[in-house]
């Protein structure tokens, strides 16, 4: 489980093989596809292919698709 923190708001998110399952703060959660958050095709990879969800997706894209979609 990875934490991030974006403008004093904290979620949580967890990577799997093709989807990342993110929750707000108010406990809600999300399943999508790693490409949905994203924008990338499926299966494409950024990052440091070291076998961590890292590869698969950034904070940063995660952090993004938070703002973009006004997830609290």
């Amino acid at each position: 489980m990875y934490h991030i923190e974006i403008a004093t708001l904290k979620y949580r998110y967890l990577v799997g093989t093709y989807t990342v399952g993110i929750i707000t703060p108010s406990r809600k959660r999300h399943l999508l596809r790693i490409d949905e958050v994203t924008g990338r095709p499926a299966g494409s990879r950024t990052g440091v292919n070291n076998g961590t969800a890292d590869s698969r997706l950034t904070p940063e894209e995660v952090a993004e698709y938070c703002i973009k979609n006004k997830l609290k």
